[in-house]
């Protein structure tokens, strides 16, 4: 069998996220990115573009860290949940020490406070929130700006994603139906399940 050539490290911490011809390395680095929902699922996608250093990450979150947080979420701890800080201040803090190439913001409010100004300055907004209503608003708002939204959510071992492109793709309102729209105001975890149950509580993951 014929050896594979060697390919020798460098000082780049990028240089092996370059070879991957897939993945547009140039496009994330110049890319304004808009990670709303710093929850479990949020914590990867906050934590893998901070590996990559977008031009700019923001943060969007108004909970707090509590104790149930750290078993699911790799950027919080202990004193977070004992000081019950903001998820999307936490979550900014350890991506910056994880790059400090990565520029971050947070801003730890109800991101349906926010509308379409607010979201007009990135290339794209990521949700990964867990209710309809904020998945409404995220892409009404997004749509009318013509900014790309992915929605993504988990449930245990399944996950769904869904990106929508304005104009050319349909937008996150158009794939729900009736009951969705009748139990608007109920939490639900990422993936889409309900969620308010007195009796127990479905995490986005286990």
């Amino acid at each position: 069998m014929q050896e594979q050539p060697h390919i020798r490290s460098s000082e780049d911490r990028y240089s092996r996220i370059r070879l991957i011809r897939e993945l547009d390395f140039g496009g994330i680095r110049s890319s304004r990115i808009c990670v709303v929902g710093a929850g479990a699922l949020g914590n990867e996608v906050i934590k893998n573009l901070a590996l990559y250093a977008p031009s700019l990450m923001t943060v969007v979150d108004s909970d707090r860290v509590d104790y149930t947080n750290l078993g699911r979420c790799f950027l919080f701890d202990r004193s977070d949940a004992e000081t019950h800080r903001s998820k999307a201040e936490a979550a900014s803090s350890r991506a910056r020490l994880l790059n400090p190439d990565c520029s971050v913001e947070c801003f730890p409010m109800d991101a349906t406070t926010l509308d379409h100004t607010f979201f007009s300055r990135f290339s794209v907004v990521i949700g990964c929130v867990d209710s309809i209503r904020t998945r409404l608003h995220l892409n009404s708002n997004c749509y009318y700006a013509g900014i790309p939204y992915i929605d993504g959510g988990i449930d245990g071992l399944n996950g769904r994603i869904q990106v929508v492109l304005p104009p050319r793709t349909a937008c996150y309102e158009c794939t729900l139906n009736g009951s969705h729209m009748d139990s608007v105001d109920s939490e639900y975890s990422c993936g889409g399940r309900e969620a308010s149950f007195p009796s127990r509580r479905i995490p986005s993951e286990p």
